[in-house]
């Protein structure tokens, strides 16, 4: 006889066991996928967030050398016709006047990429020497009577010009001790004054001269500053608008001439051939905040701001 063949009995607890690792391995792979996406946001994140620092680090890096390159390429004779509250754009920055001497520079960038807008603000100040007086002239000796009959007082403006401020009290001859002070005009020592030209900002119209010695203007126009070791010699009906710094003495010979701002020095006096009233004087504080506002060195002030805009 033959044995027959009996079918397997399914077994249920192994069924089970099957199942439960089927979705232990589905709840794992989903695990797996959750992470991974996790990690994807992040580092996509990540990657965004260096993008947007990057471009702000580029404007930001961008605006501030507009500011820095307006420093270097300041434009005396464009700024300094600049009135109170008014603004100008130099070397992709815009300068803006605060005050006589002080401007407001702002640099301004913006990363076209993103959009991303940054500025770079600084102060600035002309650096100018704080002279001793308002007055026409600033002497360490009384002058004569001769010298006295060309000086007038008050603050008068040069014909035609356009300044601005009110006129400030001012007086004809101002007396000081040269040897107390010793010739220093606030951070300005004499030595300063001597490489002043070197470093003097250059305006279109206003000049500065310097002379190691006797320095003689004969039927000229100056417009501007004046620096002279020895004397000061006007003839010829010549004149000076702005400021004269003289270590020696100021002299008017035969015809004179003439000087609208101030002038500091050891003496004045007429020489040869010279009358009484030929040395003229009047003070000018539009002269002289113009000449020096034109030739003085600029200097950025430690007060600095960066600002996003977006």
């Amino acid at each position: 006889m033959t044995a027959s063949r009996q079918s397997p009995i399914p077994n249920p607890q192994s069924r089970s066991c099957s199942g439960l690792v089927l979705a232990t391995v589905m709840f794992a792979l989903v695990v797996l996928g959750v992470l991974a996406a996790g990690a994807g946001f992040v580092a996509l994140q990540q990657h965004r967030l260096g993008q947007n620092s990057r471009a702000t680090a580029r404007a930001m890096l961008e605006a501030r050398s507009s500011a820095d390159l307006a420093l270097v390429q300041w434009n005396a004779a464009g700024i300094g016709s600049l009135r109170v509250g008014q603004t100008r754009p130099l070397a992709g920055a815009s300068v803006r006047r605060l005050s006589g001497t002080l401007f407001f520079i702002e640099g301004l960038s913006r990363d076209w990429e993103d959009g991303t807008e940054q500025r770079y603000a600084r102060l600035a100040q002309v650096d100018v020497p704080r002279l001793p007086a308002a007055a026409a002239l600033v002497l360490s000796s009384a002058p004569d009577a001769g010298v006295l009959a060309g000086i007038e007082g008050g603050d008068v403006r040069p014909g035609g010009w356009v300044c601005d401020g009110d006129t400030i009290s001012s007086v004809s001859v101002q007396l000081y001790d040269s040897a107390t002070t010793g010739w220093v005009f606030g951070s300005w020592s004499w030595e300063r004054l001597r490489s002043w030209p070197a470093s003097a900002s250059r305006a279109d119209s206003f000049e500065l001269r310097w002379s190691p010695g006797d320095l003689r203007l004969g039927s000229e126009r100056l417009l501007g500053a004046v620096v002279v070791e020895g004397d000061l010699v006007l003839s010829g009906a010549s004149q000076v608008v702005g400021v004269a710094l003289v270590r020696g003495s100021i002299v008017a010979e035969n015809l004179g001439g003439s000087l609208v701002g101030t002038a500091v020095a050891e003496a004045a006096r007429l020489g040869g051939g010279a009358t009484a009233g030929a040395l003229r004087a009047r003070f000018s504080s539009c002269a002289v905040r113009a000449a020096l506002a034109a030739l003085a060195p600029v200097r950025p002030l430690p007060v600095r701001s960066g600002l996003p805009l977006r």
